[in-house]
C-alpha cells in the first residue's frame, strides 16, 4: 500500500489501540497523531509537547493515550468529544452554510460551538501554528505578530520563542533572535536546533567564538540524539567557522 503521510518529521513510535481500530504515532515534529487502520489521520495533530515526542501508548481501556517527549514531560490525551469536535469543525470551516449563519439557527449554534472550542484565535497554540505557516511562506512580519501574541498569552511558551527567534534570524535582527533562543535552551536544554541557529546569529554578528561554542553544543546534542546527518552538518559548519 501507499505510505501514510501526516507528520512533518521522523516518526519515533507507534501503537495500536486495544480494540485494534486505531493507531497513534509520535514524531520529531513535536506532535502526536491518531489514525484509523486505513491510514486516514483523525483530526489535526495533537500539539502540546515542545520538543520531539519519543514514545506513545494507549491505556488498557483505549480511552487515554500517554506520550513522552525530550522536553522532559509526559502528557495524557483523551480520545473523547474534543477530538471529534475538532474533526467536525475543521470539515465545516469552509462550508457555504457557515459563511453567514442566521441568528437563532442550529447553524449559528454549531458555529458558536466551533468558535469557542476549536477556532478561538486567542489560543497561544493556534497563534503559534498560524505564525509557523506564515513563516514557512516567508511572511515574516505577519508571523512575528502571531508569535508576539502567543507569547503575550503564555510567557513560557517555548515553541513560540523558538519560532520568533527563527523569524528574527530571517529578518537579520540577530541579537533579538539570540535572546529568544536563550529562553528556549533555558527551558529545554536538549533543543539542538536552538543552539545551531543561535550559532548562526553569533556568526552573523562577527562573534566567532560564541558561534563555535553554540554550534559545538548543537553537534554534541545531535550526536547524542542519533541525528547523524545534522551532526555531520555541524562538523562541516564548525570547520568553516574555524577557518
Amino acid at each position: 500500500g501507499q505510505p501514510w503521510r501526516g507528520h512533518e518529521k521522523e516518526i519515533n513510535s507507534v501503537a495500536f489501540s486495544p480494540d485494534g481500530k486505531w493507531i497513534v504515532s509520535a514524531s520529531n515534529d513535536s506532535t502526536v497523531r491518531l489514525w484509523d487502520t486505513n491510514g486516514n489521520p483523525i483530526g489535526q495533530p495533537w500539539r502540546g509537547h515542545e520538543y520531539w515526542v519519543n514514545a506513545v501508548a494507549f491505556s488498557a481501556d483505549g480511552k487515554l493515550i500517554a506520550s513522552g517527549s525530550l522536553d522532559g514531560t509526559v502528557r495524557l490525551w483523551r480520545c473523547g468529544w474534543q477530538e471529534w469536535l475538532q474533526v467536525c469543525c475543521n470539515r465545516l470551516l469552509y462550508h457555504p452554510v457557515f459563511q453567514n449563519p442566521k441568528n437563532g439557527s442550529d447553524v449559528e449554534v454549531a458555529y458558536q460551538t466551533c468558535q469557542k472550542y476549536v477556532w478561538n484565535p486567542e489560543c497561544p497554540k493556534q497563534l503559534n501554528n498560524q505564525g509557523a505557516a506564515k513563516l514557512k511562506g516567508k511572511a515574516y512580519s505577519a508571523a512575528l505578530e502571531d508569535f508576539n501574541q502567543a507569547i503575550q498569552l503564555n510567557s513560557e511558551y517555548t515553541a513560540a520563542y523558538y519560532n520568533r527567534g527563527l523569524t528574527y534570524t530571517y529578518l537579520k535582527i540577530y541579537q533579538a533572535a539570540i535572546e529568544d533562543f536563550d529562553k528556549v535552551v533555558a527551558t529545554v536544554p536538549a533543543y539542538a536546533d536552538a543552539y545551531y541557529t543561535k550559532g548562526i546569529c553569533y556568526a552573523q554578528l562577527g562573534k566567532n567564538q560564541a558561534a563555535v561554542e553554540n554550534v559545538h553544543q548543537a553537534a554534541d546534542l545531535y550526536q547524542q540524539q542519533g541525528k547523524e546527518e545534522m551532526y555531520q552538518k555541524m562538523l562541516q559548519y564548525l570547520s568553516e567557522l574555524k577557518v
